[in-house]
């Protein structure tokens, strides 16, 4: 399994904390190597949103998809969900996973992709109708790795439930890690 890490805060990062844990306290690891580096203490602690909080689901999800835990994503998204990762560059000639059944096909093609694939949530934030996390992505795969990549999410939902989400970052670290594509 592919080691996965929640760091809410990260050394590149002054962002406050808004996951449900004390500043401070050690990041959520996840995955059967989880990696137990930890970045520095973020600026303050912002005090949990609810768990039924558009921010509070998608803290939420974080940490289920962080874990690989395909039954708790799965009740936290449409059934009709688009889901625009970066890694579908590589893995779906970038066209998105859809619905359930392309969130499991995601979860495999992780596993069967990336030696390690770590996020690290820095801000959740409501924007409208939609939340935007900013944070820091790292991930190695057989061709390479790449470190603290700045990444947006956004994440917009329909009946209280993910509908999108897209992810936004420099797709040539993905390339560069799956199958070594250099510019």
């Amino acid at each position: 399994m592919p080691r996965a890490v929640i760091e809410p805060d990260s050394p590149a990062s002054t962002a406050v904390d808004s996951s449900p844990r004390a500043a401070g306290s050690p990041p959520i690891a996840l995955g059967a190597r989880a990696s137990k580096s930890r970045g520095a203490a973020g600026a303050g602690h912002v005090p949990p949103q609810s768990p039924q909080s558009r921010e509070g689901i998608v803290a939420r999800l974080f940490e289920a998809f962080s874990r690989r835990d395909l039954e708790t994503t799965l009740t936290l998204v449409h059934p009709e969900i688009v889901f625009q990762p970066v890694t579908a560059e590589v893995t779906q000639a970038g066209e998105p996973y859809r619905g359930h059944d392309g969130l499991r096909r995601y979860l495999e093609d992780v596993e069967a992709h990336w030696d390690e694939l770590s996020v690290h949530p820095a801000q959740i934030r409501a924007a409208g109708r939609a939340v935007v996390v900013l944070g820091l992505v790292s991930g190695s795969g057989p061709a390479g790795s790449f470190q603290n990549a700045p990444t947006t999410w956004v994440v917009k939902f329909k009946n209280d439930l993910v509908f999108h989400a897209q992810i936004f970052s420099d797709t040539r670290n993905v390339a560069h890690a799956l199958v070594g594509e250099q510019d």
